[in-house]
């Protein structure tokens, strides 16, 4: 409700000890710059504040990737039981942070990413894309796969599992969700029949027709469809922690700051947002 009170977010950054981001000044000002970021754009909903230590290593010698040290937890939303990431429940829920501070280690710390620091020190973009993840860009359901003749390889319509938060918002070309028919009794959904590409040459290029359903700052859906990867010359994947528009840098509007799409995932995830 307008008028009610709200609490800051403050992302804390916690620099693996030894690590090439203790000598890297420009790169830590570029967290620095990023965090600021996102501490601009979110609000808790009541009257709390939460801090959030995001673990920072340069364990990777790709490019960039985001562990949890804290396990997920069940949250009850809207009546039904998903996962949630620990941010989430600090920042939305306002609930106690249970592991502590940070320690050097990374322990206690809400969410770890290992960064290629040595490559992508000025890589704001890709640190903004790893901090989705830590925020709830994470699925529990199977990542989609289908061979090139176009076969189903799973997850099959009619299974039932647990899902992410996030999974909840994810839906088929026919903008149907992937998840419906909650059970109380053991907190599973059923996986709906859903319709993608029937060619793995189709999707491949990049659209294989499940979105993530994002909301709009004045209202109504804003869809960004996962990305594709091969797996193998006979088999395709859609990766559903990945939607383009927020995650790929050839797709976001930005890449280095938040921007639209990335208002609209963290508003679908039930974060409020300042104006």
């Amino acid at each position: 409700m307008a008028g009610e009170p709200t609490g800051t977010v403050d992302f804390v950054p916690v620099y693996e000890p030894g690590s090439a981001w203790e000598t890297n000044g420009a790169a830590k000002q570029m967290v620095d710059k990023v965090f600021a970021d996102f501490e601009s754009t979110l609000r808790t909903p009541g009257n709390w504040n939460a801090a959030i230590e995001v673990y920072l290593t340069d364990d990777n010698n790709d490019n960039a990737h985001t562990t949890f040290e804290a396990t997920f937890s069940d949250a009850m939303v809207d009546g039904q039981s998903v996962r949630v990431v620990p941010a989430w429940n600090e920042i939305v829920r306002g609930t106690a942070d249970a592991n502590g501070p940070a320690q050097p280690n990374g322990n206690g710390a809400e969410f770890s990413i290992h960064f290629n620091v040595t490559d992508h020190a000025n890589n704001a973009g890709l640190l903004r894309h790893e901090m989705m993840h830590g925020l709830g860009a994470v699925n529990s359901i199977p990542n989609i796969t289908v061979t090139r003749s176009g076969v189903l390889d799973g997850p099959m319509p009619g299974e039932r599992m647990k899902a992410a938060l996030y999974d909840l918002q994810l839906v088929d070309l026919n903008g149907d969700p992937l998840l419906a028919n909650y059970g109380a009794d053991d907190g599973s959904f059923e996986v709906q029949p859903y319709r993608i590409e029937t060619s793995l040459t189709e999707w491949m290029d990049g659209d294989g027709g499940v979105f993530f359903r994002g909301m709009r700052a004045a209202g109504g859906p804003f869809d960004m469809v996962c990305g594709t990867f091969p797996v193998s010359d006979s088999q395709g994947q859609i990766r559903l922690n990945e939607p383009a528009e927020l995650m790929s840098a050839g797709a976001h509007p930005t890449w280095d700051t938040l921007d639209e799409p990335d208002r609209a995932f963290l508003g679908a995830m039930g974060y409020t947002l300042a104006p």
